[in-house]
């Protein structure tokens, strides 16, 4: 009976093995009101292949690019635009899939659900800022792939209401913070336009992908950048609980797998 004991335990252990094996473990920025597994159970709707996928979120790039290099997962999944941006200025890094799952992706402005009125303003502005073609312009200029990311200024309004946005880095070109701590990027750009439509000066806080909601709700920032999921039909996904968020301003629908060139794994 022992004998069969151990036998059996050894063919679970070979087992569990072989499955670790042959996971494919994904790396991606973390989503506040979706889970791990509800997030594979969408790619898998249009990516069979996903099947071997288990993914593990992460409250910053820098978190899951140390996580990379020390071999913790096999890849991380970012933005299409991101990834290209990545690989372009770390050569150790390559693509490794492509995939594009059920939820297309916007980037708008979050609010705290108390600031309703400040989410009316920015909206106000960003329609203003599509309709005379600056976006489009901006969009132009800033999301680039390869060269420097242009640093950003903002105008100062004497005697006007100072407006906190938190900012996380973690998306660059769109979302960026140069490694002297200075404003860049896309986001930050836009940024820049909106006040100025809105006549407010802006103070910028750091924080994670992860703390964004915490952020706004707290009353620590008035504004963060975010980005939302949605099915085709209802683009308030991934909003926690206390946040409301304006217009899309941006969109994207795949994600690239980046590994290290040195990985053989598929």
């Amino acid at each position: 009976m022992k004998k069969f004991i151990s036998f059996f335990l050894v063919v679970v252990f070979l087992f569990s093995f072989a499955l670790s094996a042959s996971a494919y473990t994904v790396g991606m920025l973390s989503k506040l009101d979706i889970t791990e597994n509800d997030w594979k159970n969408s790619i898998l709707k249009y990516h069979s292949e996903a099947d071997d996928y288990v993914f593990v979120f992460y409250d910053s790039i820098l978190s899951m690019t140390l996580s990379l290099g020390a071999g913790d997962i096999d890849a991380m999944a970012l933005p299409e635009i991101v990834a290209h941006y990545v690989i372009n200025n770390r050569p150790d890094l390559k693509v490794s899939r492509i995939i594009k799952p059920e939820y297309k992706q916007y980037f708008v402005f979050g609010f705290s659900e108390k600031n309703e009125e400040l989410c009316k303003k920015f909206n106000d502005a960003l329609k203003d800022i599509k309709s005379d073609g600056t976006l489009d312009k901006l969009k132009e200029r800033y999301l680039k792939t390869d060269g420097e990311i242009e640093s950003i200024s903002f105008e100062n309004f004497a005697d006007a209401e100072t407006i906190k946005v938190a900012v996380t880095g973690d998306l660059p070109p769109i979302d960026y913070v140069a490694s002297d701590g200075s404003a860049a990027g896309f986001n930050t750009a836009l940024l820049s336009e909106i006040a100025k439509k809105l006549k407010v000066n802006i103070s910028l806080v750091n924080t994670n992908t992860g703390a964004r909601a915490a952020s706004l709700i707290s009353g620590r920032s008035d504004v963060a950048f975010w980005y939302q999921l949605s099915d085709g039909v209802n683009k308030q996904k991934d909003i926690p609980q206390g946040v409301i968020v304006s217009e899309p301003y941006y969109d994207w629908d795949k994600y690239v797998d980046i590994m290290l060139k040195n990985e053989n794994k598929k």
